[in-house]
């Protein structure tokens, strides 16, 4: 394993660390005689000057391959079995640590393949102690036994009720939680065989790409359907408006038909009551000249019957 392999970074065999009597002494001086100056005989920086920046250094590197966590993961609040901790650059510290947890000091060989694939959906967790050593932990490697994979289905059932995920319908405390229990399943079909794992984590990783996929379209017509209540709404207020306006102006209209219409009668009834009266002195003036004609022709009458005289 990786944590057997490697070695402490930062030391050569054979090299010493050097302590506060040897930085003593490095920095006396010798006085020439004769002289009044002092010349230093060796000029060296405390090795603490930058052992901030490399560290900082040296995180932001690891940034990139493992995921920066407060400590090593807790094993009845995650469903994935990880390795045990080893420290890179420190492999008594692992060492010691295997002793603590009664676990042999020789890890089992592991093929190359398996690490690599487990680790692409799984990464490997990293932290510093108090001493500023960095510890990684990885998910493990090893297959899984029968018992194990009980136990992760008694964790999963417990897991579920201690959060009060739903039985049924959407949940999201329940996705998670299968989501996690999926994961474990792969590490342990790629343990055994990272072919297959391989193969299953491809089905899951379409399987998540179209469930995204369908996510993002639900909201996206849900977000369309609301813009579309929204403008309803809108459009509603608007039209509801209008049709009060619209109202408003056929009151107005109604109630000018009405003074048009009583205009329209008063003129009415004044133009007949003028007409009966002119009717009237037409015909008066008509039987007075028709009297005045009948006057007119009996004295021609008489006028044309008298004898002519001797």
């Amino acid at each position: 394993m990786l944590g057997d392999s490697q070695t402490p970074t930062g030391k050569r065999s054979g090299e010493s660390t050097p302590t506060p009597q040897s930085r003593e002494k490095t920095a006396t001086h010798r006085t020439t005689p004769g002289s009044t100056t002092e010349t230093p005989e060796t000029t060296t920086i405390p090795p603490k000057a930058n052992t901030d920046t490399s560290t900082q250094q040296e995180d932001s590197n690891n940034s990139r391959k493992y995921v920066f966590v407060d400590g090593p993961v807790d094993p009845n609040l995650t469903l994935i079995r990880y390795d045990v901790p080893f420290a890179p650059s420190d492999p008594k510290r692992s060492y010691r640590l295997r002793q603590r947890l009664g676990l042999p000091l020789e890890q089992r060989t592991v093929d190359p393949n398996v690490r690599v694939v487990i680790d692409t959906f799984i990464p490997p967790r990293a932290w510093r102690d108090e001493m500023g050593v960095l510890w990684v932990q990885h998910g493990s490697p090893y297959p899984a036994s029968r018992t194990d994979t009980v136990e992760t289905h008694e964790k999963l059932r417990r897991r579920l009720e201690e959060t009060g995920a739903k039985r049924t319908g959407i949940c999201p405390i329940r996705s998670l939680l299968l989501a996690e229990c999926f994961l474990e399943v792969i590490r342990q079909v790629t343990a055994e065989c990272w072919e297959r794992g391989l193969l299953l984590l491809h089905i899951h990783s379409e399987r998540i790409a179209a469930q995204t996929a369908h996510r993002e379209l639900f909201e996206s017509r849900v977000g369309h359907a609301f813009r579309l209540a929204l403008k309803g709404e809108k459009d509603t207020s608007r039209v509801q408006n209008d049709i009060a306006k619209l109202r408003e102006r056929m009151e107005a209209l109604a109630e000018e038909e009405k003074q048009l219409r009583q205009k329209c009668d008063e003129l009415s009834t004044k133009g007949e009551e003028q007409m009966l009266i002119l009717e009237k002195i037409q015909g008066d003036e008509i039987a007075a000249i028709k009297k005045e004609g009948m006057q007119k022709r009996h004295q021609l009458e008489q006028m044309i019957a008298l004898p002519p005289p001797l």
